[in-house]
């Protein structure tokens, strides 16, 4: 690799050190340089890294900064699914590389349809083909336009922004696939502001899952598994929306009301107090 080269690389080093890489693909993941089919993997804490194959074959990777490890090989990596086998401190670790999967987020016009949005941001469960296997996962996608850098950070990662950088893409949304992480996980986004500054962790505004107070984590849910009760409402005569009157409920969920002992209500418990309420009144939206 010429200066030049090398400079680039460790331009790259620097940004994914203070998690600010907002291209990490570019970088990350099997290539072909040079002739060469190589491999760089991002693996902060690490003692050491293997490529694991499907058949079993180990490949001991290099270290090349801190926390960077890379493998040269006559095998084209691009076109075939491999784990890594990762050594914390004498506890081996399998994981499955992140990435390796480009190409994930070809559905943009549906971002602007808002009954798809639900389909296509926050957390998804899907599967994504990998030399012929079919890896299951769950897909983040957030919208920060005037961040600078955005990382997944959650149970499976430590926490750590420096592990999983996403991938900024088209108007101003920032993705990544997660392989085999599993219903449940916790998870937040670590942002970068414009200018680079660190942002305090943010729950996913497109959650459909979260922890109580205090923690307020969001919490990956499969949300197609949900029985929707609105048929009713669902196939109710349709009218014209600007002619009819419009109320709203407001409400902090709180501090609306407290139980006897003086502890938060949980979404459930406001719910039987809460929707009988607003049905005595006739309000039919809550905000």
């Amino acid at each position: 690799m010429n200066k030049k080269g090398l400079k680039r690389q460790q331009k790259a080093y620097d940004l994914l050190s203070s998690a600010s890489f907002a291209d990490p693909f570019s970088f990350l993941g099997p290539y072909l340089q040079d002739e060469t089919h190589a491999l760089r993997v991002w693996m902060p804490g690490a003692d050491a890294v293997a490529v694991v194959l499907e058949d079993g074959t180990r490949m001991p990777m290099v270290r090349d900064q801190a926390s960077g490890f890379v493998l040269e090989s006559d095998l084209d990596l691009r076109f075939t699914h491999y784990q890594l086998a990762v050594d914390w401190n004498g506890t081996e670790q399998l994981l499955d590389d992140p990435y390796q999967y480009h190409g994930l987020y070809a559905e943009y016009e549906e971002l602007h349809t808002p009954k798809e949005m639900y389909h296509q941001m926050g957390a998804q469960f899907i599967s994504q083909e990998r030399d012929g296997k079919q890896v299951e996962g769950t897909r983040f996608l957030v919208y920060a336009p005037h961040a600078s850098a955005v990382s997944i950070v959650g149970n499976f990662n430590a926490w750590d922004g420096r592990r999983n950088p996403m991938q900024r893409l088209d108007y101003g949304i920032w993705g990544i696939f997660i392989p085999n992480l599993p219903e449940g996980t916790q998870y937040k986004f670590e942002l970068k502001g414009p200018d680079g500054e660190g942002l305090p962790h943010k729950a996913d505004p497109w959650g459909f899952y979260s922890e109580q107070y205090p923690s307020f984590s969001s919490v990956t849910y499969n949300h197609d598994r949900y029985d929707w009760q609105d048929a009713n409402w669902q196939q109710r005569p349709v009218t014209e929306k600007r002619k009819e009157a419009l109320s709203f409920y407001e409400l902090h969920a709180g501090s609306w009301k407290r139980n006897d002992n003086g502890d938060f209500l949980n979404y459930r418990e406001l719910a039987d107090e809460l929707i009988p309420y607003l049905t005595d009144m006739a309000t039919p939206m809550l905000n």
